[in-house]
């Protein structure tokens, strides 16, 4: 709380004072005035509260500037564990926001190099998926032509000596 000074070298200046017995008894004494606040909602309320504020919260830098919070979105990419499925993720503050589409996100304000990523991961996934399915196409025809020789081979071995007509 703000005081006045009122007796002293120093009369008329005001000072905050934090409320104890001893500012107390100089009131008392009558060497200081409590200065009230303005009532609430009046012009100077907030102007007065905001310099109480800023007297309870000591600067350490020397400026009397107050920096807002500033949020800043931070992206990066999801990758789900159930379906291993990836989503570019905004977070801000504790807010979770997912995009399927690259496309999507850029509109929401993504950055086009993490949307780019996003892109560069779905391509080799589906790299990944195309490469996976040639090899289980290329393994069934081996396992085909093998059951297929299996076959001929147990064939000739039952008609050894025989004459199979065609």
């Amino acid at each position: 709380m703000q005081a006045r000074i009122l007796t002293g070298p120093n009369k008329g200046n005001i000072i905050h004072v934090e409320r104890s017995q001893s500012t107390d008894l100089q009131v008392q004494l009558g060497n200081i005035e409590i200065i009230p606040l303005p009532t609430r909602g009046s012009p100077g309320w907030l102007a007065a509260r905001q310099a109480q504020a800023a007297e309870a919260i000591p600067n350490r830098f020397g400026t009397d500037t107050v920096v807002e919070s500033i949020k800043v979105p931070q992206w990066g990419i999801h990758t789900e564990r159930t379906s291993g499925r990836q989503t570019l993720v905004k977070r801000l503050g504790f807010e979770e926001t997912r995009f399927e589409s690259a496309e999507d996100a850029v509109r929401c304000g993504c950055p086009t190099s993490v949307a780019g990523l996003l892109r560069t991961e779905v391509d080799l996934e589906n790299l990944k998926a195309a490469a996976q399915y040639a090899s289980e196409k290329a393994k069934q025809e081996r396992e085909a032509a093998d059951r297929l020789d299996r076959i001929r081979t147990t064939t000739s071995l039952f008609t050894l000596g025989r004459k199979v007509k065609p």
